[in-house]
């Protein structure tokens, strides 16, 4: 990220902005992205042995941090039938397409090998896409995939079966109340 700021020609002041803009609003998604990822491991201890990368991404398929996007439209448009005019708000569901049956086989059920190989183009956007996809993305998975390895090799999480876990969307998707969990050294 800073390679890539330096090289665009940002100076020392937006360079900071920049950074400390990726750190305070990339935190809350990958940990979310993180939270969903124990859940799911919790509620499917025959995945453990998957590569880092395609729980985080199977996770994020079935509980994108970013459940809702929305854009403007720019210029009239028509988008399978229906008329869309300029300067109309359009809104996608990540949540909503990644659980698409036309799109996934099975959509509901955890499978990270689904990620062996890239998913069909626009099936799959808890980063949205085109020029306004997220710029933290690489990131992002660099440190959920870190932060998971780190915590699978120091400690032991064990949710507890009996507290209720469901989705919540308010700015982020994220379990409506917590996951309690006991953690113990390894």
């Amino acid at each position: 990220l800073l390679g890539a700021l330096l090289a665009a020609g940002f100076d020392a002041r937006e360079i900071r902005d920049q950074v400390l803009t990726m750190l305070m609003a990339g935190h809350e998604t990958t940990a979310k992205a993180l939270g969903w990822t124990i859940y799911l491991l919790d509620r499917h201890p025959e995945a453990a042995g998957a590569p880092l990368s395609h729980l985080i991404k199977e996770s994020m398929r079935l509980y994108p941090p970013v459940w809702l996007l929305s854009r403007t439209a720019l210029v009239d448009d028509e988008v399978a039938g229906y008329r869309i005019p300029a300067g109309t708000l359009v809104c996608v569901s990540p949540y909503l397409l990644h659980r698409h049956p036309d799109l996934w086989i099975d959509p509901e059920r955890f499978d990270p090998s689904r990620f062996a190989v890239e998913p069909p183009e626009f099936a799959y956007l808890p980063f949205s896409d085109g020029p306004r996809r997220c710029i933290g993305e690489r990131l992002a998975l660099f440190e959920a995939e870190l932060v998971l390895k780190t915590l699978r090799e120091r400690v032991r999480i064990e949710l507890d079966p009996s507290h209720p876990v469901e989705p919540e969307a308010l700015v982020t998707l994220r379990p409506r109340h917590g996951l309690l969990a006991t953690v113990t050294p390894r």
